[in-house]
């Protein structure tokens, strides 16, 4: 069993992680010769230097602690070992950090003008940092949703600790993978659900205000949209509750129920008892084909697509390879008949489309293991 360690970082201590996990953190610049750090059974604090863990000259030398701007706004020092608790060392950094900041700002408020323009370009500077972040951590999340590899993705520390902090504890370092990997997709799917549900404001809206639209389609609409934003937020509250797998799990689930079922719901309830004329009933029975079918005709590949990364990224499991396996042919032939009635209504490219989508499909029937 290899060893583990703490190590002392700015924002706390950090571990106990394996030495492979530490050799990361070291290639990244946050660790240095006079970094403390300590075994997981040990209770003496050591210079990383000191420690045997790496070549001596493979371990950069420590920044000169007068010139480090979190030395002087919380005051922390590596002179001396850090403190045994990891909230104690948070919560002390925290609060002398906000200490400082409030301090610099009624500082520079008090300098009129000239402060003032401070003020501005810190605060521009603060949102430059916010939206840098955001920028890399989605760039992240789609770089960990295109890959689908375990291999190549993996937690980071704090995703670590947020997961082992929990009231459910993830320790297994292949379940925090996974649980990194499906932050990142919630995430993503958030940002597409979000982006389609603000550019079909104006469509709903443009239904709604029409004086020449039928009162039951309004209200068709409404409740669609409710469905949809209902699905957004619910997506969104899985997403802030990643770390806590199950409650995380749940709302994801009810997210793709309000999103899948409540259409049919909505078009489940029978229009003639309400409606005598046969145009619009035949318009309302339209609306509904055109709203549902995408959503039946994106479930086969959805399935086989979710099927395909489970065994990928859990290899050992054969549920997902038999479910693939199983829904391609009906999906080939689904795919087939509107290859052949696009042909046949002189549709060719849509044909061809279909087609290339069948030829894929006949591709992953063939290749089934």
């Amino acid at each position: 069993m290899s060893q583990r360690w703490y190590c002392s970082l700015e924002s706390g201590v950090w571990g106990p992680a394996d030495v492979e996990q530490v050799e990361e953190i070291l290639r990244t610049g946050h660790l240095h010769k006079a970094t403390w750090v300590r075994r997981e059974d040990g209770d003496e604090w050591i210079a990383l230097a000191d420690a045997g863990l790496f070549p001596v000259d493979s371990i950069p030398d420590p920044p000169d602690a007068s010139d480090r701007p979190d030395a002087q706004a919380t005051g922390v020092s590596g002179d001396a070992p850090p403190a045994e608790s990891v909230t104690q060392v948070a919560e002390t950094v925290a609060a002398s950090g906000r200490a400082a900041l409030r301090g610099s700002r009624a500082a520079l408020s008090k300098l009129g003008g000239r402060g003032q323009q401070a003020l501005e370009a810190i605060d521009f500077e603060q949102r430059k940092k916010q939206a840098r972040d955001t920028f890399n951590l989605y760039r992240l999340f789609w770089t960990r949703v295109l890959k689908s590899d375990f291999s190549v993705v993996q937690a980071t520390a704090d995703e670590k600790r947020r997961l082992t902090a929990g009231a459910d504890p993830v320790e297994s370092p292949l379940a925090q993978d996974y649980a990194s990997w499906r932050r990142s997709l919630l995430m993503i799917c958030i940002l597409v659900l979000g982006i389609s549900t603000f550019f079909n404001i104006t469509d709903i809206w443009a239904i709604l205000s029409s004086r020449d639209t039928h009162v039951i389609r309004k209200i068709q609409t409404a409740l669609l949209f409710l469905f949809q934003f209902g699905s957004v937020v619910l997506c969104a509250l899985a997403a802030w509750n990643w770390g806590e797998l199950r409650r995380s799990r749940s709302l994801a689930r009810f997210a793709w129920l309000t999103q899948f079922v409540g259409p049919f719901l909505v078009f489940l309830a029978p229009l003639s008892l309400f409606i005598d004329e046969g145009l619009v009933l035949f318009q309302l029975g339209l609306a509904a084909v055109v709203t549902l079918a995408p959503k039946i005709f994106g479930l086969f590949p959805g399935l086989i697509r979710c099927s395909l990364t489970v065994k990928t990224l859990l290899p050992e499991t054969s549920a997902p390879g038999w479910l693939g396996i199983i829904i391609a042919p009906f999906y080939l032939l689904f795919l087939a008949v509107g290859t052949i009635a696009a042909i046949q209504m002189s549709q060719l490219m849509l044909g061809i489309g279909l087609g290339l989508l069948a030829a894929q499909m006949g591709v992953v029937v063939w290749q089934a293991r």
